[in-house]
């Protein structure tokens, strides 16, 4: 039983020991931290802002991939090879 409590105590003064020896952030952590959390607060709003987009927009992409998916299939069906195809050039 003391060699128990013993061991436990040996653990738990390591864990202790490896927590206090932590050091503090440097300035270029901390500096980094706050840049991060600036940013985060600056990009909330967009990204609120597209997630309300993003749900109103949902319908009309449903809709359109129900209507084009049996073209693009048929396109992909057809064409063979798609690296032999080339962008149009504007003449």
């Amino acid at each position: 039983m003391k060699q128990i409590l013993l061991s436990g105590f040996i653990v738990f003064a390591g864990l202790s020991a490896a927590q206090a020896e932590e050091p503090a952030p440097g300035l270029i952590e901390r500096g980094a931290q706050m840049f991060l959390k600036g940013l985060i607060q600056q990009l909330q709003p967009a990204l609120r802002d597209l997630d309300e987009l993003s749900g109103s927009l949902e319908p009309a992409l449903r809709s359109f991939t129900t209507e084009m998916a049996p073209y693009l299939r048929d396109l992909l069906q057809q064409v063979d090879d798609w690296s032999v195809y080339e962008a149009p050039e504007v003449l």
